[in-house]
């Protein structure tokens, strides 16, 4: 049955904190835009068992929290009425996340009225007995495709296990490899932006123009483009090659900042980046590694304010510790091990989230 939002759950916006006050070692996440927790805080204001929507930031995005926690400004919580269960709410929800995206309004800082969040209707049942049989069946879902994403974290936990095993800690070198900056070692470019007045410059399908958000800690290789540049606009563009990393040297948060990938087809890049070609003897996968392994350092040298941002000059001065070739190769034998399972691993997983979607489509769905 069709429901509005507002007729069987609570729904209120968080406050806002002062998040200088935040720190990793309080107990109570500090939920707010993001689809994860901003940081930690001492006190909360929401008890545990809470579905939450984004109001700002990640519009739209609904999360279940189980334990007690702050909720930001940034952020709506909602509590079902009596009998309706959190769980089968937050189901409900989340089969609905697009629709709740859609809501949002704004173009410089967009976010979801209250009054559109509570407008929304979502089709439920008033069975308790159904909705605690929905939820289990959910539940038991969830649980399958979280197990298989866990095992793909602990593949990759494997690989920094063998990095550190076979190079040591990076940051003091403990091992004792030769050290040698960057720019030694490496060529490196940054990448720009060919002119959006001119549209010869762009196509859909000559060369992928790659941006910071195509880089993830969790992938070798940079995600497929969204945008691509004309064979015009590549003369004009910043190519690299295959074998080159890109790094995330601009941008808004400080976290994004030396995030990096490894090419493993040419791309073009932009100004949010640099990219770094290694002599021949360094292995790219043992660069790459190294380089995420100092991602702190990377960070600590960014400049601050509304950007914050590594120049050229300052990311070639920074040294990496450069083992034995043999050694460096061994390493990336192993972790082209590891990835081919991850992509068995990630192929099951994707099965999994499918069947997760089409369980909830079938109850909260309305063909």
């Amino acid at each position: 049955m069709e429901k509005q939002l507002s007729s069987i759950c609570s729904i209120k916006k968080g406050e806002q904190i002062n998040t200088a006050l935040l720190d990793d070692s309080y107990p109570y996440r500090y939920m707010n835009g993001g689809t994860s927790e901003s940081g930690f805080y001492n006190k909360f204001n929401t008890k545990g068992e809470t579905v939450t929507v984004c109001e700002g930031g990640s519009c739209g995005f609904v999360n279940y929290l189980e334990d007690d926690f702050w909720c930001g400004c940034h952020c709506y919580k909602i509590k079902p009425f009596e009998g309706y269960l959190p769980k089968y709410i937050f189901y409900a929800l989340k089969c609905n996340q697009d629709r709740l995206e859609a809501l949002k309004t704004g173009i410089a800082i967009p976010n979801i009225k209250k009054s559109a969040i509570s407008d929304f209707t979502i089709d439920v049942s008033d069975n308790f007995q159904e909705q605690k049989a929905i939820v289990e069946e959910l539940d038991l879902l969830t649980e399958c495709r979280d197990k298989r994403n866990e095992q793909i974290k602990q593949l990759d936990r494997l690989v920094w296990s063998e990095y550190y095993e076979m190079f040591g800690n990076p940051f003091v070198n403990d091992k004792g490899w030769k050290e040698y900056s960057m720019e030694s070692i490496g060529t490196i470019s940054v990448g720009n932006t060919p002119s959006r007045k001119d549209s010869r410059n762009y196509d859909s399908g000559f060369i992928e123009w790659i941006k910071s958000d195509n880089l993830s800690d969790n992938s070798i290789f940079p995600s497929s483009a969204k945008e691509y540049l004309s064979e015009y606009g590549a003369k004009k563009g910043r190519i690299a090659k295959v074998g080159d990393i890109l790094i995330t040297c601009i941008a808004g948060s400080l976290k994004t900042i030396g995030v990096c990938g490894l090419l493993d087809r040419e791309a073009a890049f932009n100004q949010q980046m640099i990219a770094i070609s290694f002599s021949p003897d360094v292995m790219p996968l043992y660069a790459l590694h190294c380089i995420r392994a100092l991602k702190r350092v990377i960070q600590d040298k960014a400049s601050n304010g509304m950007k914050h941002m590594i120049s050229k000059a300052t990311f070639g001065s920074i040294k990496i510790p450069v083992p034995p070739f043999n050694l460096q190769n061994r390493f990336a034998e192993k972790v082209l091990s590891i990835e081919r399972m991850k992509t068995l691993l990630t192929d099951s997983l994707f099965e999994h989230q499918i069947i997760l979607d089409a369980t909830m489509a079938k109850y909260f769905r309305k063909l």
